[in-house]
């Protein structure tokens, strides 16, 4: 018999992964209405921002055509029992995994009767192939080469495109931080430290001018290849290679600007490229050398001996 009502998942949704689609299913097998409530965790740092957060899971009840269904709201300032309360909902669902989940949320909920006995927690186990589904065994993935292809079981399509785009911005930004001095974000615990470490550079532009520039460019809807996750595999088959900290510099740069201008049906993206990046990297100590690898991938001809080695990259 149904309860005709709503009942909260609460989590930091960070991001929502398909173990939360699981655990939504089950509710709703019960409850009419299920919000999702993005708490904050004292002993854990949110990778995603709220508003980002908000707008994947937003983005997931869209792909589920759950919109009548399913909301999702925040709650930082109050415990969950009487954020339930304010909202006028009376229970909590819980999903546990193991054993271990089984105590601490039997803990959690005697807590819970303390602060406010009204609200009652429903825990529903779920089945062995979610038991490995979490935000932080997906998390855990990034950085390594492939880790795009790792998560994809971890979250739905729409989520799966928010994360990916996200994370390429952190990337974009922990290049930029690392070798040219442009600092975007505040450090951040779930970033793969960079082990590159090279003298800083000074440009004369607007920080976030180029990064919005290189997510828009990256990001263009015609790019199947050369997009935010080929940079990212360019960068991380880069700590392949023994490298001097000038030349993992010069070479990321190329990296950045090689691709930036794509235009399926023109024969001068490489040109264009690299006047964009003269545009802001002129008085870069390299800037010739970069242009030297961008204007290469042009035709990626074997290159030969004597030349510049820094050519076997394109």
């Amino acid at each position: 018999m149904r309860n005709n009502k709503s009942a909260i998942i609460s989590g930091s949704f960070d991001p929502i992964t398909k173990g939360h689609e699981w655990l939504i299913t089950e509710s709703l097998k019960d409850f009419d209405k299920i919000i999702l409530v993005i708490g904050h965790n004292v002993g854990k740092k949110s990778f995603f921002g709220l508003d980002t957060k908000i707008k994947m899971i937003e983005s997931f009840i869209q792909e589920k055509s759950w919109q009548d269904k399913v909301s999702v709201q925040s709650s930082e300032n109050l415990y969950l029992v009487d954020f339930a309360e304010s909202i006028k909902v009376d229970t909590i669902i819980r999903g546990i995994r193991d054993s271990e989940d089984q105590v601490y949320e039997n803990k959690i909920i005697e807590v819970n009767k303390i602060i406010n006995p009204k609200i009652k927690t429903k825990l529903i186990k779920c089945p062995p192939e979610i038991e490995i589904i979490s935000s932080s065994m997906a998390k855990s993935l990034v950085g390594f080469l492939g880790w795009e292809r790792a998560i994809r079981s971890f979250v739905s399509d729409s989520v799966y495109s928010e994360f990916l785009k996200n994370l390429h911005e952190y990337g974009i930004k922990a290049l930029l931080d690392k070798f040219f001095n442009i600092n975007l974000f505040d450090e951040h615990e779930f970033v793969r430290e960079i082990s590159l470490m090279p003298s800083r550079v000074k440009i004369d532009s607007k920080e976030n001018e180029i990064l919005n520039l290189i997510m828009t460019k990256y990001s263009e809807p015609h790019r199947y290849y050369h997009n935010l996750q080929h940079i990212s595999e360019l960068y991380n088959k880069l700590s392949l290679w023994n490298l001097n900290q000038n030349n993992q510099r010069i070479i990321v740069m190329a990296i950045i600007f090689h691709d930036i201008i794509y235009d399926p049906m023109a024969n001068d993206n490489e040109e264009k490229s690299n006047e964009l990046f003269l545009k802001y990297f002129s008085k870069f100590n390299n800037s010739e050398k970069v242009s030297k690898l961008i204007l290469a991938t042009k035709n990626h001809s074997i290159h030969p001996e004597g030349e510049d080695p820094l050519l076997i990259f394109v």
